[in-house]
């Protein structure tokens, strides 16, 4: 078995691959820490450096943010045809951050028509991902 299989037909991403992957503005899923479960929010998100950042409204994400919580983040690709995935889950504290912090610079804009005029960084206190590869078929 090699050293980054997982064991379970996937393969462990390096830490440098998991930050190329993330490199690439996207939508991933936000997860707040909720009463009964977690509060779970598609994002439109950027990199910036050791933090994911992500644009917001009022609301729970900002509320977060203020009170420092602690939040995931999972970006995931999947190809339905070919059987094959990935998925990168991102572990930190949020905080607010300030367009005169450079937080406006970045490749971030709303993609909803709701005021979306506060910045919201989570800290990538830990960075994991994992790949599901193609099967080998042999005959």
């Amino acid at each position: 078995m090699r050293e980054d299989d997982a064991g379970d037909g996937t393969r462990i991403l390096t830490a440098e691959e998991c930050l190329k992957l993330l490199d690439r503005p996207g939508v991933g899923i936000l997860a707040l820490r909720g009463v009964e479960a977690p509060i779970l929010r598609p994002v439109n998100f950027a990199r910036d450096g050791d933090h994911v950042v992500v644009r917001t409204g009022e609301g729970q994400i900002l509320a977060a943010a203020e009170a420092h919580e602690p939040a995931s983040f999972v970006l995931s690709a999947v190809d339905g045809f070919e059987h094959t995935g990935r998925s990168i889950v991102v572990t930190g504290r949020l905080s607010e951050r300030h367009p005169e912090d450079g937080a406006d610079a970045l490749p971030l804009r709303p993609w909803v028509r709701s005021p979306k005029h506060h910045f919201v960084a989570l800290t990538m206190d830990e960075v994991s991902g994992r790949e599901i590869e193609p099967m080998r078929v042999t005959r």
